[in-house]
């Protein structure tokens, strides 16, 4: 009878083993979806070894605190934008990517650069040494990064926010040679 029972224990054990296993890995495949396209985003650690190289010489000419590198591995890649979002894969692989992401890049009350007046830009670009890289031609007037237009998704490079109380820039830049384009954090001058 006491083999019977630590067969039977095994056996529960081993069931509970795979359900919990199962339930780790579900969901680690299902991509989410990019908050400019709502297409599904890709890992970004499948891009090609040049590309890594050209994103890491770009973040290292910037010398930047709020630029430093990242690992592909923990980042997803929107193939229509070429935008890469650093650290939305956690340890089990699987994604997580939502408009909270401005937030966590940098903290900030951000909004569209577009939605200023010309007062507000000006006394912006008064702030800032060059604005070079930024897409600063044309711009959602919505003032909510959420309630971008999908024209201005799809713009090179992508949107521009800024965070008035702290006249910082965050927008996304294009990397010389490729197609991918990175979010970046630019303070005002001192």
């Amino acid at each position: 009878m006491g083999t019977l029972a630590l067969v039977l224990f095994l056996i529960l054990f081993c069931l509970a083993g795979i359900i919990v296993i199962e339930r780790l890995m579900s969901g680690r495949f299902v991509y989410p979806k990019s908050p400019y396209t709502g297409l599904p985003l890709r890992p970004a650690e499948g891009l090609p070894f040049n590309a890594k190289k050209k994103v890491y010489e770009f973040l290292e000419a910037l010398n930047s605190y709020d630029n430093r590198p990242f690992r592909f591995k923990k980042a997803a890649f929107c193939r229509e934008t070429g935008r890469i979002f650093p650290d939305c894969v956690n340890w089990r692989g699987k994604m997580k990517l939502d408009w909270s992401f401005l937030q966590k890049r940098c903290k900030g009350q951000w909004i569209s650069w577009g939605s200023l007046s010309e007062e507000l830009k000006r006394r912006v670009k008064e702030r800032h040494s060059t604005m070079e890289g930024f897409q600063t031609e044309e711009s959602s007037s919505q003032p909510s990064p959420r309630s971008v237009e999908p024209y201005f998704c799809y713009l090179r490079p992508g949107p521009l926010y800024v965070d008035l109380n702290k006249m910082t820039l965050m927008g996304w830049k294009s990397i010389s040679g490729t197609e991918i384009e990175l979010l970046i954090v630019q303070n005002p001058d001192r």
